[in-house]
């Protein structure tokens, strides 16, 4: 059996106490004590608050090795002055059933004391990310309070660098075209249809790309663009619990901007159709009448078909197979006559319950985690025990959803001269094909085809 011992000292560590020679020599004890065979690791002249020193590295690189027991130490801080660091070492260590012992602190990871120990430096390690990411929030909201420019300038906006520091200004050139979009937007038009107009009147996106509609519905639905500040999707609020909201910096006029989220509330619309592979309009739909299996593309010479896919395993005694233009045809005319018909999508939120549940349990854990900065040595104990209790009910807390439909504006009309796939899913459940009343007849009509309705056939 085998132990690794670390030693370093960093070009500042010059005393006897801290010397090389002291490390090892206690390490050497230990695993004398033991019984078992050391292999020291080295690093002369390295700050511990860098994980980037050569012997560490190696040594984490050889956690993995057969045999290995324990990496000692003659302290923890001579693994490292950087404490998310040492637990992250400890408990990749861990992980491969190493022990951490640091002598001349009491630290086994293999005693129940030693780990503990080591879970009580990770409660301590994470209320003080805690507090520098609280000073690091409010530094940057009271930033944001006074319009200064912070992090990438989002579309619609330019940085301008004064004496006292870069603020945001409108760029009145990205701003038209915004309000180019919203205005097609809320005439009822698809946002698909107002990034060609964005891409046709020469706009381009900051990184002077055309225009998706998924980059342009990030763009719209920032709150920046109606002069609200936010931070990590939270809108900020002045001292009196009211948006903060500069007039200078609203490019979207604030009650307009509100109009257009609600418009786009659920503009994404969802596929069923196959694979991306599958050109065919009616793939994953269209069923063989006599034995109900998928009908999938094939060629007949030049010809595309909808053939029974049993056939090729002889399940299908009388399989079907129709020519694919045929059966587009008939079941687009099917759904013309049903123009007037709007196109819905489906929207999902997070339950209300669920996210109130959320919201009350992170509130008590940054409570404790505060509580912890401040706690006395007999404290500690039982509120790490709250923040672990906490941390478990949120991970517990289900990820229910709420289903909701909207309209989106289109109709089966407009749909069906741009993306006749849209309406056929959301208008069919499956079309059943059956072998024609008269052998060889190429007439395609209601006693071949029947269309299953997705809502039954009365409401449309």
């Amino acid at each position: 059996m085998t132990i690794y011992g670390y030693l370093r000292l960093s070009v500042q560590e010059l005393d006897a106490g801290t010397s090389l020679a002291s490390q090892q020599a206690e390490i050497q004890r230990y695993a004398d004590s033991k019984g078992e065979q050391v292999e020291f690791f080295i690093d002369d002249g390295f700050s511990g608050r860098s994980g980037k020193r050569p012997e560490y590295q190696r040594l984490r690189r050889s956690l993995a090795t057969s045999g290995l027991t324990a990496v000692v130490c003659r302290s923890v801080d001579r693994l490292g002055r950087n404490l998310r660091e040492t637990l992250d070492f400890v408990e990749e260590a861990s992980r491969h059933g190493v022990a951490f012992v640091a002598t001349s602190s009491g630290v086994d990871t293999s005693t129940s004391q030693g780990l503990m120990f080591i879970q009580m430096m990770g409660v301590f390690a994470e209320a003080e990310a805690g507090a520098i990411s609280e000073r690091q929030v409010y530094s940057q909201a009271q930033r944001r309070k006074q319009g200064r420019s912070i992090g990438t300038v989002p579309y619609g906006f330019n940085s301008e660098h004064r004496s006292d520091g870069a603020y945001r200004v409108i760029n009145q050139v990205q701003a038209g075209f915004l309000l180019m979009a919203t205005e097609s937007i809320l005439a009822g038009g698809s946002v698909g249809a107002a990034c060609r107009e964005l891409n046709e009147a020469g706009s381009t996106t900051n990184k002077g790309k055309p225009w998706h509609a998924t980059g342009l519905l990030r763009v719209l639905r920032n709150p920046s663009v109606a002069g609200l500040r936010s931070q990590r999707g939270v809108l900020l609020l002045n001292e009196d619990g009211s948006l903060l909201h500069d007039p200078v910096l609203e490019i979207i006029p604030l009650k307009v901007w509100r109009d257009l989220q609600e418009v786009l509330a659920g503009r994404s619309f969802t596929r069923t159709a196959g694979d991306a592979g599958d050109k065919l309009l009616l793939s994953s739909l269209v069923k063989c009448g006599s034995c109900g299996s998928r009908m999938h593309k094939s060629k007949n010479g030049n010809a595309r078909v909808y053939r029974c896919n049993a056939k090729i395993t002889n399940v299908c005694v009388r399989p079907v197979s129709i020519a694919a233009w045929k059966l587009d045809a008939y079941v687009l005319d099917q759904l013309a006559s049903l123009g007037h018909m709007p196109i819905v999508e489906m929207v999902t939120a997070d339950s209300p319950d669920n996210i109130l549940k959320r919201e009350s349990l992170n509130l008590q854990i940054g409570e404790t985690m505060r509580a912890l900065t401040e706690a006395s040595p007999d404290q500690i104990t039982e509120l790490a025990a709250k923040l672990v209790a906490l941390k478990e009910s949120l991970v517990a807390v289900p990820s229910a959803s709420v289903e909701t439909y909207r309209e989106t504006g289109e109709s089966f009309a407009s749909m069906l001269a741009v993306s006749p796939e849209v309406v056929v899913h959301q208008a069919l459940v499956e079309v059943i094909v059956h072998r024609p009343l008269v052998r060889n007849s190429q007439t395609v009509g209601p006693d071949r085809v029947h269309l299953v309705w997705r809502e039954g056939p009365e409401e449309y």
